[in-house]
């Protein structure tokens, strides 16, 4: 970017613009080219030897119009206006009923306004459309390809033609029985008249003006005015279409070819070109006056959107500009002014940037002072670039150098080195002037991308990173607080909470889960409202997305059969509700800890689990004793078995856990003490009519759909934990059916691929792409599967599987495509910096629990995608042909 001064204050007026239409040589009227068409048979004639074809001479005419003016800036002129004659070479196209972009070649020799081209079409077809410039290999009349060059050459009268698009759908039968096609302009025309004057002191008498560039100043607007675009002959009202990605919003006019050549300063200038009639009211214009010293800079504004076979009369008097037009010359081999470096320092920042961080040294975790953001300085194209992994408060006072005498501004307001603060949720522009060159930066802060949870905590009893929190034996509290931003807006702020450390073996991990109590209920990152909420740590998941990945496979078998019938037949509804989440940046007491998944906790409620409240809940509603049909029953099958109640199950010794008290401990004298025998009981006879063969017994208590959808959800994720059981939930919605679900756990040993893509067994974890992991109970090692075992011992249980399998399978087809391909872009500026804080892959050593520990990136996710896709394809096979086991 040149550097600047304002310049030649004076009146400004606004620009006339006046209609035109086709071509390069000029007369004293305003003209529309029209092109008539005289067919002749030539069947007679020797010159023609396929006898399917005709010559056919086209003859060229001239209409007169009459003259539109429109304006747009600076001064007026007197009225003018552009003639357009046909040129020497000059070529069209000719579509008819049967024949495609025949090429008719103009006869004349010198420019006319009446002209004879000649071409040949399929015996007694007639034109139908045509169009210029003729284009070699064009045949589809629908996508006529043409380019307005970017870059145009404007020395002669003639120059301006190898711009020009006009076509015809109107053919027009004369009274001779000829034709004639009356053209339709596509394209704009400038006519820029440049006159220097004596206002600008800087540019010398001796200069030599080389070329004129346009281009579109908001970009937030970017119009096609050059490029590639096509053109439908059918539809030629719909202007030319821009081709993606092929445009610009600019042009350039040059003036010379020759090395010394151009026009001097002192004379005026008059130059034309072509651009597509993209230009709209209010459009800001960019003007730059190239010489072969300096550079003069301004700006104009269209008053008037522009319109095909129209042209704009633009004058150019530089003594009439005002300071509006934000006039600047600078030298055309002067060095901008850049910066030298650009940083955020914490010190300066303090209610933005953390003054501590946690990093990664000698495999483990540790908590350290944090160093300032240095950020990446671009001065070839402008550009200043940062990224604060968990910035939620994006107003931050930079500090940067530049050289000495040179000024930073921003909005107009000069800026201060680590003082003047911007809002950086969108780009900022700073611009730099030495005094006689300025430059123009763009600034761009940003954090990975994800959601940011900010936590603060009067600490615990459990020691996490440098500081303390609530073991999950602990009371909740409401002291603690949360925030939650999106894009630097709080969409949960500061709300009063309690958390703590939740989980089992997960609990020991470095990276640990955390389960969140609000005060009051809240809706979360689109999440339905509630008070209970959990922050996963994905620390054996390379992909940070498993769990999320298993929730979109339950939720989208649940959803299959949400509207089925409730009369318990094989279409009938099967998972009532699974839970969400989404990856977020954490940052707990001012300290980023990387990428969780806050997600919604497992309860019952409306927005969760939607069946009857639990016990204590009605007890406290009703105020008095509830019987087993009043309540909702949520029971988690749990090796740890660490719940007050529970029990364990009489034939397979099942551990059932009460995820909702009766009462605070314990006792046969407790409230509540009767419901829970109930339960119990209901339980074991269940599992006593399944261990003895009754099915049809066991299936009037047990939900076999949603224990069949659970188990798709499992076996399809390769998930083992129901072998132990753990984490395994199911339900009972008072008088109802004990049910199945919803799905949990799944961010280790899940989608398991040790050995890597391609093998035909998953060493370690006792199953092959397409056997079942429940056929590991007939090993001998006492694995339970829960009741899996049993029912599949039963033909009907086998039909239902099968019959359900049927209808679902479409659905989870192309899943992993869509969902991981979406959280691949979504999670990976974020692994990067995760990868910073904890031993993750290789550093993991005895947690090498899935097999893609030693994999980058986008190799984990690739190979998420080949498990899941593996094993469905397997699974399906070995579901389709399902046999009753003995």
């Amino acid at each position: 970017m040149m550097s600047s001064r304002n310049v030649a204050k004076g009146s400004t007026q606004p620009l006339t613009i006046y209609k035109n239409m086709k071509r390069t040589n000029f007369v004293s009227a305003l003209v529309v080219a029209s092109v008539a068409l005289t067919i002749s048979s030539c069947a007679g004639n020797n010159e023609i030897q396929d006898p399917q074809i005709e010559e056919i001479s086209l003859t060229g005419e001239i209409e007169q119009p009459s003259l539109t003016r429109t304006q747009i800036d600076i001064e007026p002129t007197a009225d003018g206006s552009l003639g357009i004659l046909w040129s020497a070479g000059d070529q069209i196209g000719v579509f008819g009923n049967s024949t495609s972009n025949a090429l008719f070649n103009g006869t004349f020799s010198t420019a006319v306004s009446s002209g004879v081209f000649k071409g040949s079409m399929s015996t007694g077809d007639r034109p139908k459309y045509a169009y210029y410039p003729y284009v070699k290999g064009a045949t589809d009349r629908n996508e006529i390809p043409v380019t307005v060059s970017p870059v145009q050459l404007y020395t002669r009268s003639t120059s301006i033609a190898a711009n020009d698009i006009k076509a015809s759908d109107k053919p027009v039968v004369k009274p001779d029985g000829s034709y004639g096609f009356m053209f339709t302009p596509m394209v704009s025309f400038l006519k820029v008249s440049v006159s220097f004057g004596n206002a600008l002191e800087a540019v010398g008498s001796s200069e030599r003006l080389l070329s004129i560039i346009f281009k579109q100043k908001n970009a937030d607007a970017a119009r096609a005015w050059t490029g590639n675009f096509t053109m439908n002959l059918e539809n030629l009202g719909a202007g030319l279409a821009a081709v993606d990605g092929k445009t610009s919003s600019g042009v350039t006019v040059k003036l010379t070819d020759e090395e010394n050549g151009g026009i001097p300063v002192g004379q005026r200038a008059i130059a034309y070109a072509s651009i597509a009639p993209a230009i709209k009211k209010g459009d800001v214009i960019e003007i730059q006056l190239l010489t072969n010293v300096h550079k003069v800079t301004f700006e104009v504004k269209a008053v008037a959107d522009f319109k095909a076979g129209c042209c704009y009369d633009i004058p150019l008097n530089l003594n009439n500009l005002k300071e509006e037009n934000n006039c600047t010359v600078g030298r055309i081999d002067a060095k901008p002014p850049v910066f030298e470096s650009f940083k955020f320092e914490i010190a300066n920042n303090p209610s933005s940037l953390l003054s501590k961080t946690a990093v990664l040294s000698n495999r483990s975790t540790v908590v350290k002072n944090a160093e300032d953001f240095v950020c990446d300085v671009d001065n070839t194209l402008n550009k200043v670039g940062c990224c604060i992994p968990y910035l939620y408060n994006f107003t931050l006072a930079p500090t940067f150098t530049v050289a000495k005498g040179v000024n930073v501004y921003c909005n107009g307001e000069i800026q201060k080195s680590g003082t003047t603060s911007q809002d950086f949720s969108s780009p900022v522009s700073y611009t730099l002037v030495d005094g006689t060159e300025s430059s123009t930066y763009t600034v761009t802060v940003t954090n990975t991308g994800l959601p940011v949870v900010v936590l603060n905590t009067n600490g615990g009893s459990a020691a996490y990173l440098d500081f303390t929190v609530k073991a999950k034996s602990e009371e909740w509290g409401e002291n603690d607080r949360i925030s939650v931003y999106e894009n630097g807006v709080a969409t949960l702020s500061d709300a009063a909470c309690g958390f703590r450390l939740r989980g089992n073996s997960s609990q020991s991990y470095d990276k640990r889960p955390l389960a969140i109590k609000l005060k009051k209920k809240a809706d979360v990152l689109g999440m339905k409202s509630h008070k209970r909420w959990v922050l996963l740590s994905p620390w054996t998941d390379m992909s940070l997305i498993r769990n999320y990945f298993a929730f979109k496979i339950a939720q989208t078998v649940q959803n299959h059969f949400k509207d089925g019938p409730e009369d318990g037949s094989a279409s009938g509804k099967g998972l009532l509700w699974n839970p969400s989440g989404t990856n977020v940046e954490l940052v707990i007491n001012g300290v980023h800890v990387g990428n969780y998944l806050l997600g919604e906790q497992i309860k019952i409620g409306s927005n969760r689990l939607p069946i009857k409240d639990c016990y204590t809940d009605v007890k406290a509603d009703l105020k008095i004793e509830p019987t087993i049909s009043d309540c909702g029953y949520l029971l988690e099958f749990d090796t740890y078995y660490d719940e007050i109640w529970k029990f364990k199950t009489s034939k397979r010794n099942l551990p059932v856990n009460f995820k909702d008290e009766f009462a605070e401990t314990f006792s046969e004298s407790a409230s509540g003490y009767g419901i829970y025998k109930q339960i119990e009981s209901y339980i074991n006879d269940i599992e006593t009519n399944l261990t003895n063969g009754n099915y049809s017994a066991a299936y009037e208590k047990l939900d076999i759909n949603s224990v069949i959808d659970y188990w798709f959800v499992y076996e399809l994720t390769l998930n083992d934990e129901l072998q132990h059981p753990k984490s395994t939930y199911m339900y009972k919605n008072g008088d109802g059916k004990l049910c199945a679900g919803p799905v949990w756990d799944f961010d280790g040993q899940t989608f398991t691929n040790i050995d890597g893509k391609g093998t035909t067994v998953n060493r370690d974890y006792y199953h092959s792409w397409n056997s079942l992991l429940i056929q590991r109970s007939k090993s001998g090692e006492g694995k339970m599967y829960m009741w899996y075992p049993l029912l599949m011992k039963d033909q009907n249980y086998i039909n239902r599987v099968k019959a359900r399998w049927a209808e679902v399978y479409p659905d989870l087809k192309n899943l992993a495509n869509t969902i991981v391909e979406e959280r691949r872009e979504a999670n990976r500026l974020s692994d990067q910096y995760n990868r910073m804080i904890w031993p993750v892959g290789n550093a993991l050593g005895g947690y090498w629990t899935c097999g893609d520990e030693s994999m980058e990136y986008d190799e984990v996710m690739d190979n998420l995608k080949y498990v899941y896709n593996k094993r469905l394809e397997n699974l399906n096979s070995t579901i389709t042909s399902l046999s009753k086991w003995r």
